[in-house]
Order: C-alpha cells, then structure tokens, then sequence
C-alpha cells in the first residue's frame, strides 16, 4: 500500500509513505520531484506508481500551477520521472488499468463535470471520449471478468442561487476490444 504527498491540516506534503498491513507505515523518502500536493490520483500502471495531478484545497492559493495537468511515475517511490503529457486543462477522474490502457473516468474538470473518459497506453499520449452517462465526477469504476464496470458519481449545478448536487446510481459496464472491431 502507497500513500502519496497530502495535506496535514496546516501544510502540504510530497513524502512517499509505505505499508505491506496498513497498520505499520514506513517513510520512503520525506520529498520527491513532485511538489507538494493533495487530491492526486495514484495507480499502478506498467509496473510503476503513477501519480496524476493534484493541487491544494478549493479557495487555497495554488504553489504549483501546472500541477493540476502533471503525470508522474516510479518504479520504486523513491525516485520519480514526470511523464510528458499532453493534458491542456485540468481534469479528474478515477484511475482504472483496462485492457492494457489507464483509464481516468467520471469527468471532473475543475468543478465542470462532463460526460467523457480519458485513456491512455502510455501515459503521455491522452485521449478523450465522449461517453453515453449523464455527466458526474467521484464515480467508482473497477475491472471485473474482463470487463470495466463504472457507478455511482455526483455532479453539481447552480439553483435559484444554491449549489445543487445530483448524485447518481446507475451501472454502466464495457468490455474489451478484440480483432475484428467488436
């Protein structure tokens, strides 16, 4: 288990912490390459720890204004290569490896959220797709028997005034790609 940079409640972080049971934690290294930051996203992808974006909290003055769009990777969590990506604005979503390619869905952009995905197979190259959801960002997407499954997620809109959050509860589910276009 990894845990990533953060926010301690008076500063931010980019320590790299481990742990085999969750209940021991030993630090790797108390600074890396990265800048300190909070929200990120982490996964394994390619056999390496990738950590895409993060910030610091909604209404704090940003440190790192490019680290928002940044992609970074290690092999060890120690020692970290930024990744050349070619993400022009910010995003969010949640990481999930499918048939070979990291997948970020639900589409949080900035606090727009849209009805898209984004897929890579190497990490600098992005690409992003429409898909047939109701647009939402927090969603929770898994792979199962060949397959990747997406629900849940939450967007939010101005009413008479007021932030309205819609949250939702539908299952939507795609396999994989094969020869032949099918």
């Amino acid at each position: 288990m990894w845990m990533l940079g953060g926010f301690d409640g008076s500063r931010y972080h980019n320590d790299v912490w481990n742990s085999a049971d969750g209940v021991v934690w030993q630090r790797v290294t108390e600074s890396v390459e990265w800048s300190p930051r909070n929200i990120s996203v982490v996964t394994v992808f390619q056999r390496e720890i990738w950590l895409l974006g993060g910030g610091v909290i909604d209404g704090e003055s940003q440190t790192n204004r490019t680290s928002e769009r940044e992609v970074w990777r290690s092999a060890d969590g120690k020692t970290w290569h930024r990744v050349d990506a070619d993400l022009k604005r910010k995003w969010r979503g949640t990481p999930v490896v499918f048939d070979g390619k990291l997948w970020l869905v639900g589409a949080n952009r900035g606090g727009t959220f849209e009805s898209a995905v984004w897929v890579t197979a190497n990490g600098s190259k992005w690409e992003e797709l429409a898909a047939p959801w109701s647009p939402r960002g927090a969603v929770a997407a898994w792979v199962f028997e060949n397959k990747l499954f997406m629900t849940g997620g939450k967007s939010s809109h101005e009413e008479n005034g007021e932030i309205r959050f819609v949250y939702s509860n539908d299952v939507w589910v795609m396999g994989k790609t094969v020869e032949g276009g099918k």
